[in-house]
């Protein structure tokens, strides 16, 4: 779903405390909200939990967010996951810094329909491998990008680096996937 129909679901949630917006919110936002959870703290348990909390959290604080500007729905929910994720992860580690570096991405899969990127199953094997090989940061932002469709601002903002530093590893990503999915095709007449 892209940006414009969550943002006017969340609208019709806060404005006019509808559930089945926020069902459909939750129904459209739910996965990619646990996989990012579970690509920061690790454990399945605790990042549905942290998902459930922040979907909680919008619907108990819906009439208090009507006097806040929320301009990108997704980027907000994601923000609210990273941020309780971090905080969890505080909590069990008695305040240990967290580097994205040690995020480990191998629960957060690349989801590709066949009627999407119109590829074979080897290659989307192939795409899906590439993807999971890249270094931490550089496949955390590549997915958030292309997967979730949010800006390089939003990326950057949301993962605290600048906008040239996701423009840098989007370009990695895309020449390791590039090289990692290549074909080779033989120039021999049969």
């Amino acid at each position: 779903m892209d940006t414009t129909k969550t943002n006017e679901l969340l609208r019709r949630i806060v404005d006019d405390n509808n559930m089945h917006a926020f069902s459909a919110l939750y129904e459209t936002m739910h996965k990619s909200l646990y996989d990012f959870a579970l690509a920061i703290v690790k454990l399945r348990e605790p990042a549905e939990e942290i998902t459930a909390d922040v979907f909680v959290r919008l619907w108990e604080r819906r009439e208090a967010m009507r006097n806040t500007d929320v301009r990108n729905c997704r980027l907000y929910l994601f923000m609210c996951i990273k941020n309780a994720s971090l905080n969890y992860l505080r909590a069990h580690k008695h305040g240990e810094y967290l580097d994205l570096e040690q995020v480990s991405m191998t629960e957060w899969k690349l989801e590709a329909s066949p009627e999407d990127l119109m590829i074979t199953a080897e290659m989307a094997s192939r795409l899906d491998k590439a993807v999971a090989e890249l270094p931490v940061k550089c496949g955390m932002i590549f997915r958030l990008v292309k997967e979730e469709e949010l800006s390089y601002k939003e990326v950057a903002q949301l993962l605290d680096v600048s906008v040239k530093t996701v423009e840098n590893q989007i370009g990695i990503a895309l020449k390791k996937i590039r090289l990692a999915i290549s074909y080779k095709v033989s120039t021999d007449a049969a």
